[in-house]
């Protein structure tokens, strides 16, 4: 989906796949669904602002990034409760056995940690980080696939501030 515009899907294949950030979070009852997403409806669930949320921090990100030479932008998202077509047992059986190169294959994955406060105005991040190592997202069926899989994940809080990273460009480990 096009962090543009959380409306629009599209479908890549081969070598002709964008640049594209992952997302990661833990799922609730209120998730939008890729029926959702085409029929333009439940935008107003908690799921639908997760998405825009997602899009949103990547535009803002993407601003960023176009001040650095080599840096690469990523004008595609991809959100697996609403870009995987749960109608369809044979999209979810491929989905589950392409996840891992999913992850591999993305730019970046953010991680959006909803039981992580924001960050208060003091700048007193003790509580903050005792949120982070306590977060649910590290209990959830996913998470050691996805921290093997990507070279860089980044972590939100519930308001979407940055609250830390896994970075192998910072290491000097990228590939």
């Amino acid at each position: 989906m096009t962090a543009r515009d959380a409306h629009t899907f599209r479908e890549y294949h081969g070598e002709n796949i964008p640049p594209y950030v992952i997302t990661s979070h833990r799922w609730s009852n209120d998730e939008t669904t890729y029926k959702d997403v085409l029929k333009k409806r439940n935008t107003t669930s908690k799921g639908w602002g997760k998405i825009e949320g997602f899009c949103d921090r990547v535009q803002s990100d993407n601003g960023l990034l176009k001040a650095f030479d080599n840096a690469t932008c990523c004008d595609w998202i991809w959100v697996d409760t609403c870009c995987i077509d749960a109608r369809s047992s044979a999209e979810v059986s491929e989905s589950i056995n392409s996840m891992f190169q999913w992850y591999a294959d993305a730019q970046e994955c953010y991680a959006y940690l909803t039981d992580v406060r924001s960050i208060p105005a003091s700048g007193d991040v003790s509580e903050v980080l005792d949120d982070f190592r306590k977060s649910e997202w590290f209990r959830r069926g996913w998470t050691l696939q996805e921290l093997v899989a990507l070279k860089c994940v980044v972590f939100f809080t519930r308001t979407w501030e940055v609250i830390g990273h896994k970075c192998a460009y910072c290491t000097g480990a990228a590939k």
